[in-house]
């Protein structure tokens, strides 16, 4: 799911445990994010999404430049990810 923010992780949220989420950070707004802002929002995911038996699973956006993302801010993403 790579645009979470349209139904929002509350929603999202009533399927964990029942389902397993495949997502980058949402597509639509991780370039305008601060890395501080793509911090939190990636602690939201785990916590919303995932269980202790799974149900989130990450995954770097396949074409960055697409959606105008940097190399750099891609990297970022996948370290805060790895840090989560």
């Amino acid at each position: 799911m790579d645009q979470q923010m349209n139904m929002g992780l509350e929603l999202l949220g009533k399927w964990t445990g029942k389902i397993c989420f495949l997502c980058p950070v949402d597509i639509q707004h991780s370039v305008q994010m601060t890395k501080e802002e793509m911090g939190s929002y990636i602690k939201d995911m785990i916590h919303a999404l995932s269980t202790e038996k799974g149900g989130f699973m990450y995954k770097a956006y396949p074409q960055p430049a697409a959606i105008h993302m940097p190399e750099e801010q891609l990297r970022q993403e996948i370290e805060l990810m790895k840090n989560g």
